[in-house]
């Protein structure tokens, strides 16, 4: 009996432990609004109306004790919808991140199709899934385009959807995802929430695309074949998260964005899941 008090007790402190922290650093957030400086000034967001910008220092906090993820070492803030809390179940973000993974050419931009990307996509799944199993990661079926992929060649801007399954979750998960072009590397803009949100995402994507931009001499133009590195990445590779070039799994920090892709897929049942598991303690 005295065994059950003690863990009872115990469970208890731990929940109020949790909830004093989570007030804690709910109460020290501080938004920003307006036009916002990041990466050593490569690059900036104009909020747009609606919408509140979370530094990177904030946001990995955020990420890492109040979703519980890993951390994320390229990610520069979030961006939420205004009226949003992260500390709520029905939230969504925009993470923002900058992968200086070099310059992406996008010469195929004209001939890119994306229902054969999709259906490449499906068709190496089990391959993939192999690998993650063995280390120890659920399965990730792509369930298909929640939004096919469109590409600005003006301004440099990719961006698409996918509806996703991970593991046994009942429910689907969105990875909606906006990558802008630059010199030497991409600015992404990646959506963490579940299918029932596309619409809400869908309603605010005009607003985001116009969100980011480089500074002048970052941007994708200002490439210079004498001394930028060129990237090992197509348009198709940042959809489907694979540099065709390589053909090993994991070859260097940048060679699969599977893992990336895995994460996002999983925050936001798994931040569901979290705080069900909290009310229930």
């Amino acid at each position: 009996m005295q065994k059950i008090i003690s863990l009872v007790f115990g469970m208890f402190a731990c929940a109020l432990l949790r909830a004093n922290e989570k007030d804690s650093l709910a109460k020290s957030i501080t938004w920003q609004t307006g036009v916002v400086q990041l990466q050593g000034g490569i690059a900036q967001l104009a909020i747009p109306q609606g919408f509140k910008y979370l530094d990177a220092e904030q946001s990995h906090r955020i990420y890492t004790q109040v979703w519980g993820h890993p951390p994320q070492p390229d990610m520069v803030g979030m961006v939420f919808p205004g009226n949003d809390s992260p500390f709520a179940d029905s939230s969504y973000a925009f993470v923002i991140s900058y992968k200086a993974m070099g310059h992406v050419m996008d010469e195929d931009a004209d001939q890119l199709n994306f229902d054969d990307v999709m259906k490449n996509l499906q068709h190496q799944e089990e391959k993939d899934n192999a690998k993650r199993r063995q280390m120890g990661f659920p399965d990730v079926h792509v369930v298909g385009w929640a939004q096919k992929p469109f590409y600005d060649k003006n301004k440099k801007v990719l961006h698409w959807a996918k509806e996703v399954k991970l593991g046994g979750m009942a429910a689907h998960t969105l990875n909606y995802a906006v990558c802008i072009l630059g010199r030497k590397g991409i600015l992404s803009m990646d959506v963490i929430g579940t299918m029932n949100q596309l619409g809400a995402v869908k309603e605010s994507i005009a607003s985001v695309l116009q969100m980011a931009a480089f500074s002048k001499g970052y941007r994708h133009h200002d490439f210079n074949p004498q001394t930028d590195e060129v990237a090992n990445w197509t348009l198709s590779g940042l959809v489907t998260g694979k540099a065709p070039l390589h053909t090993s799994l994991f070859p260097s920090r940048f060679s699969n964005l599977f893992v990336l892709i895995l994460v996002l897929a999983g925050v936001a049942t798994a931040k569901l899941f979290n705080y069900k598991q909290k009310a229930a303690v």
